[in-house]
């Protein structure tokens, strides 16, 4: 199957659209291009796609990567609507438990949208636990993909609070990483603002690197 990786999420997404995709790809062992699949889905966060993450493959072994959903109940219809919602957190490790706040507000969701260009304020938490091996390190990411704030880790259970302060941020999420080089990466956040868009911006470095720079990926291999 072809897939065009850079241009499938360039421009705004309908109202239409926005309600109807809730979920992105972002881990799958399967795959040998893994940065293709995090930058593009860096790319569609910062054209305006409300998506969560999910971690694919593999899922005949008792430590391959899940897809958590934060649900009522394990039931259809709650399953259903939290995914609509974006409660979801990818993880690496399956033991993992994790919850991100901004502002009291559970990831998946949109804060009430700030004054234009106004600093504000986002006190961010943190909560995740794991039988498994300890954190080491926890990165707060936002637009293009860059870690806006990182701490160093030593324990299987977290309770963690920072504020940031921005004029331009619109979204946020959170990402661990444990001392074997497992990762959970939480939905983002969004703060309201309009996406900023990366229109006429190249493509990463991963993207470009495929299909001799047309930025294509052919299959799994």
């Amino acid at each position: 199957r072809l897939v065009d990786a850079a241009s499938r999420f360039q421009g705004k997404p309908s109202e239409k659209l926005l309600q109807a995709l809730a979920l992105f790809e972002i881990c799958n062992p399967s795959l040998a291009h893994q940065t293709l699949l995090e930058d593009s889905y860096t790319l569609a966060l910062d054209n305006g796609w409300r998506v969560a993450p999910t971690a694919t493959g593999g899922l005949e072994t008792a430590t391959a990567p899940r897809t958590a959903i934060l649900a009522a109940a394990l039931e259809r219809g709650a399953l259903l609507e939290a995914i609509l919602q974006r409660r979801v957190y990818a993880t690496e490790r399956p033991d993992t438990r994790l919850l991100f706040l901004v502002n009291g507000t559970l990831m998946g969701q949109t804060l009430r949208p700030p004054a234009a260009n106004a600093k504000t304020a986002y006190e961010l938490v943190v909560r995740a636990t794991s039988a498994a091996a300890p954190f080491r390190v926890l990165e707060i990411v936002s637009d293009g993909g860059d870690v806006v704030h990182s701490a160093p880790l030593d324990a299987q259970s977290i309770d963690y609070a920072t504020t940031l302060t921005s004029a331009s941020a619109c979204w946020f999420y959170v990402r661990l990483t444990d001392a074997e080089g497992r990762r959970t990466g939480s939905a983002p956040v969004w703060t309201g603002r309009p996406p900023q868009g990366v229109a006429g911006m190249p493509p990463p470095a991963s993207l470009r690197k495929l299909d001799k720079g047309k930025w294509k990926i052919l299959g799994p291999e």
